[in-house]
């Protein structure tokens, strides 16, 4: 066979977990919607915001550069590319915010008892046995964990103080830090295994670009594209008209 490591290895698990004759293509039609549902989307927003953010692209690409410096190797070298990535805190913090302004998931949970939930235009009662799908936006809006400014896109967001690292959430109501305040990949059990796997890609192709081109919008005062409301909950919003974007050759400066 042709097929490649990762798919025969996907494959070998899922015969043995629901059998063959129950497998069929299933493990290769999950693993390319892993690869594009998300990652294409978030992709393009990402790249948006940065054209929209002189300020944002500019430190992200100072980031890059002192990273990196001239080195390409980092796109042969899992290692090497895994040590660099990392250190790319700022485009890091950029996704999340990315992530949670455009992000459209849910989470759905089945209710192991009665209870009554309290919300601002009132209260519900769920009962034991009843599914309830929680929106990431309620949590990614949530002024209590993000501030009064929740509702306005802010670049830096996630940015330490020194903004030498990622920040610490807490919840101004309770003082507790908020660990899973981001749900474009799930949370808890169903948190999404191949999350890591999807930040990098977006990051790589990100820096590539970055790298590769000097960008900007073909006019200053050009808008985001408005989106395609997306029935489906797994799907991030998807524009729906152009983004004209001019583009030139970038030269690497030697350090």
């Amino acid at each position: 066979s042709n097929a490649s490591e990762i798919l025969l290895s996907r494959r070998e698990i899922f015969d043995e977990q629901v059998g063959k004759e129950q497998s069929g293509t299933f493990p290769e039609f999950g693993l390319v919607l892993a690869t594009i549902i998300n990652t294409n989307v978030i992709f393009f927003w990402l790249m948006a915001r940065l054209l929209q953010e002189e300020q944002a692209r500019a430190e992200i690409v100072a980031e890059a550069d002192c990273v990196l410096g001239q080195d390409e190797t980092f796109l042969t070298d899992p290692q090497k590319m895994k040590m660099q990535m990392s250190q790319l805190v700022k485009l890091d913090a950029l996704m999340n915010e990315v992530m949670r302004f455009h992000s459209a998931g849910s989470a759905m949970r089945i209710c192991t008892e009665d209870v009554e939930l309290t919300f601002p235009i009132g209260k519900v009662h769920a009962r034991k046995s009843d599914m309830v799908m929680l929106s990431s936006r309620s949590i990614h809006f949530d002024p209590n964990v993000y501030g009064d400014d929740a509702e306005e896109f802010r670049w830096d967001r996630f940015l330490s103080e020194d903004r030498a690292s990622l920040r610490k959430f807490t919840d101004r109501k309770t003082g507790q830090t908020v660990h899973q305040h981001l749900l474009t990949f799930g949370g808890g059990a169903s948190l999404c295994p191949g999350r890591h796997f999807a930040r990098a890609e977006v990051k790589i192709m990100v820096i590539t670009m970055l790298r590769a081109f000097e960008m900007q919008l073909e006019s200053p005062t050009q808008s985001l594209p408005p989106i395609t409301t997306v029935p489906r909950t797994f799907e991030e919003p998807v524009p729906n008209a152009i983004f004209p974007v001019k583009m030139r050759l970038r030269t690497l400066r030697k350090h």
